[in-house]
């Protein structure tokens, strides 16, 4: 049985556990007047009160934009409070309220319970393998978008016994170009 590239690729896995883990959070977060896109501005919030929002926005990998208009919805949810910075008027500063700690808790509380279901299974050494090997992953591809590469960095040739597939952007080599041989049908064209 042939392994397909779609099988193999670890871009569709992550994103099939981040829907998942999106609408496990959206069931349990239903009824608290904030999105699954939300939460995670109140998590950052627990552990880094009283920052900037560029800062956020940094810390969570999002763009101005994005973190500027999550943050003004938990504003009118009554879950942060943002207040211009003394030293400079320019920046925000974003805290919890009260109420936004009590949420923050309890996404945690539920995360930990999500993140057990779909460990269940998993030694906790692989676990941590996994979760090493995650983090790598994101930083080569965040080091790489960094970068500003548009093509994908040079990898390792394929597993032994398997080609690269020359469909694949991350095929194991390029081949060199072929040089041009015209063909009888367009020497005909070019003739006078």
């Amino acid at each position: 049985m042939t392994t397909t590239v779609a099988e193999t690729y670890l871009g569709r896995w992550i994103a099939r556990i981040y829907r998942a883990t999106q609408s496990f959070m959206a069931d349990r977060l239903r009824g608290t007047g904030i999105g699954h896109g939300q939460f995670p501005f109140l998590r950052f919030l627990a552990s880094h009160d009283g920052v900037c929002q560029d800062e956020i926005a940094r810390g969570l990998h999002f763009d101005k934009g994005t973190a500027t208009r999550a943050l003004q919805k938990l504003e009118q949810a009554g879950l942060v409070r943002r207040r211009d910075d003394d030293d400079d008027a320019r920046r925000h500063l974003v805290s919890l309220t009260a109420r936004g700690r009590l949420l923050a808790d309890r996404i945690d509380r539920e995360l930990g319970a999500w993140h057990g279901i779909i460990t269940h299974g998993l030694p906790r050494t692989v676990q941590a393998t996994l979760h090493k090997g995650l983090q790598r992953l994101a930083a080569n591809a965040e080091a790489h978008l960094a970068a500003g590469r548009t093509r994908p960095a040079p990898t390792a040739p394929a597993a032994p016994g398997r080609p690269p597939s020359p469909s694949h952007p991350r095929r194991a080599s390029t081949p060199a170009p072929r040089p041009h041989r015209p063909t009888p049908r367009t020497r005909e064209r070019n003739t006078p």
